[in-house]
């Protein structure tokens, strides 16, 4: 099965790919012939979530490769809040220890 990518040209060998349509017959040919047909096989797998990352996927039409790369991104509330909760547990686990609780 086919699915068609469109993005950003940054070079000839890197487009930064905005947008993957997996309903390639309801598109317009004109649209078609704007982007990429690839097999939908070769679609990297989403990396893993990384706190303050973010991945953006990108193509190489003279190898017909395609890749993720990381960038960082700000963090969000709840990863924020994770941080410092991660952070209290250290305290207080040290605390903890420290007074011979643990």
């Amino acid at each position: 099965m086919q699915v068609f990518i469109n993005g950003t040209k940054e070079s000839e060998e890197k487009v930064r790919i905005e947008l993957i349509h997996y309903q390639i017959d309801k598109l317009p040919t004109e649209n078609i012939n704007n982007g990429y047909l690839i097999d939908k096989e070769s679609l990297p797998e989403i990396p893993q979530p990384k706190r303050g990352i973010t991945y953006q996927l990108y193509y190489n039409p003279l190898e017909d490769i395609l890749w993720y790369e990381e960038r960082s991104r700000p963090l969000t509330q709840e990863e924020q809040q994770e941080i410092i909760n991660e952070k209290l547990d250290l305290l207080m686990l040290n605390q903890f220890e420290s007074e011979g609780i643990l």
